[in-house]
């Protein structure tokens, strides 16, 4: 699969490489609005104020930090994953087969008064946590991709 990084306007020099998610925002999309048996899962939600910033974790187990989406637009999180599974049923004769990917978007609104231009994220053990620097004023809306550490 070719990977598309137009949508990134810097590299990384925090993380030793450059961070390049396999997928691109149009194809996590297309696979969300195709059409799914029963309920999706949606990940467990903490969302936490401390005195120098606002937190927003999500239990999320198995993934790489390559599958996560994220992104703030108009102060509204939006966490997104693609997820393809690896199956050892290569050989197998299916009659149905539908689960190969695990997609989920979630979005969790933000106060105004928390800077979303310097968010910084991390994936640890099964916890992806998002961390916000609070701020003294009412923040202008911006659109910002965060990149999983």
């Amino acid at each position: 699969m070719e990977t598309n990084t137009n949508y990134h306007s810097h590299n990384c020099t925090l993380y030793p490489g450059d961070y390049f998610p396999i997928l691109n925002p149009e194809e996590i999309m297309t696979e969300l609005k195709k059409p799914h048996e029963g309920d999706r899962l949606q990940p467990f939600i903490n969302v936490s104020y401390h005195e120098n910033y606002f937190k927003v974790e999500a239990a999320i187990p198995g993934l790489k930090r390559e599958d996560f989406f994220i992104s703030v637009d108009d102060h509204v999180l939006s966490i997104s994953v693609l997820h393809k599974k690896t199956t050892d049923d290569v050989n197998k004769q299916f009659q149905l087969h539908e689960f190969n990917y695990e997609c989920f978007s979630r979005n969790i609104p933000l106060p105004d008064n928390i800077e979303t231009e310097f968010v910084r994220a991390d994936y640890l053990n099964g916890i992806l946590s998002i961390y916000f620097p609070n701020s003294n004023a009412v923040q202008k809306h911006a659109h910002t991709h965060v990149v999983v550490y």
